[in-house]
């Protein structure tokens, strides 16, 4: 499941899942989309913290994509902190 994060001024969301426990390795799924008007389609990025692994980036140009995962790089302490939150539930 994910949940929301933030949603920026330019209306890029960001959300995430509880953490994982894939190979005795926990680790927390971000997702990353925006509406795109002329694609007529979301642009997305599917990344996985701790270290960042991506999995998918889709319609998001080369700059927009590496701003997105700097700025998560950048709260990825947050976003772990509330992830652990809701795995506590």
């Amino acid at each position: 499941m994910l949940y929301p994060f933030l949603t920026a001024p330019d209306e890029t969301e960001i959300s995430y899942s509880e953490i994982l426990h894939k190979n005795d390795k926990p680790e927390v799924r971000v997702y990353v989309e925006k509406w795109d008007d002329i694609r007529r389609a979301f642009n997305s990025l599917e990344l996985y913290l701790p270290s960042g692994r991506i999995t998918k980036c889709e319609g998001f140009s080369k700059e927009e994509a590496q701003k997105n995962i700097q700025h998560i790089m950048h709260l990825k302490d947050i976003i772990w902190e509330h992830a652990e939150e809701e795995d506590g539930l």
